[in-house]
């Protein structure tokens, strides 16, 4: 009997290590199994990726190329309607200018600050739905479209101080910043404006249109 338990569980133990082979085995076999499926799904997900980057740039090309076939379609339409002038009219009443002091509009020939930080804005800027063709519209702008001119030079800063000068543009709207750090009071920096900015502003309009230089005063 000793010696049929003795057997028996001889018998036992070699099947529970042969279980034990089998099942590493099977788990090595399904691990490497997994890890190949694994680096084919990674492919294959870098490869619909990549396919989809080139549709998208084929797409957005297209996009363009209708675009820039619109616009021209559009212009040519315009142009059989309405004279040069009045399409330059009519893009001018599309863009906007603002300039600031602080934050406060230039108004009269004179303003007055009692911060020695001087932040100046010109601010360009078109109505938030364009109605025009690119071409036409950019006729309108305050150099109307001349690829010589730039709107900095419709602006001159006259001081003595020292002054940091930056510009901002996002989407064909244009901010030129002047900045002026410690300044001490009784400080005059003087704005010279070009007619036709002075004009933009609709500063032609106040009660010193002769004038073409405003004065900030810091107090």
């Amino acid at each position: 009997m000793e010696c049929n338990k003795k057997t028996n569980h001889s018998l036992l133990l070699k099947v529970l290590f042969m279980i034990t082979i089998v099942s590493i085995t099977i788990n090595i076999i399904l691990c490497g199994t997994i890890n190949i499926n694994k680096k084919r799904y990674e492919t294959s997900i870098k490869e619909c990726i990549s396919k989809r980057k080139s549709l998208d740039g084929i797409l957005n090309v297209r996009k363009k190329e209708l675009d820039e076939m619109f616009d021209k379609y559009y212009s040519d339409k315009l142009r059989e309607l309405m004279g040069k002038d009045d399409l330059v009219i009519l893009a001018q009443k599309q863009w906007n200018y603002v300039l600031t002091v602080n934050g406060k509009k230039l108004r009269g020939n004179t303003i007055y600050i009692t911060d020695n930080h001087i932040k100046i804005v010109l601010a360009e800027f078109t109505n938030k739905e364009r109605v025009l063709p690119k071409e036409i519209l950019m006729k309108g702008t305050l150099t109307g479209g001349d690829p010589n001119d730039s709107l900095d030079s419709h602006l001159k800063i006259i001081s003595q101080e020292k002054y940091n000068k930056h510009q901002e543009e996002k989407e064909g709207n244009k901010r030129i910043i002047y900045e002026f750090n410690n300044i001490p009071r009784g400080t005059i920096i003087t704005l010279k404006l070009s007619e036709i900015l002075k004009s933009r502003l609709n500063l032609d309009k106040n009660k010193y249109p002769s004038s073409n230089e405003y004065e900030i005063v810091i107090r």
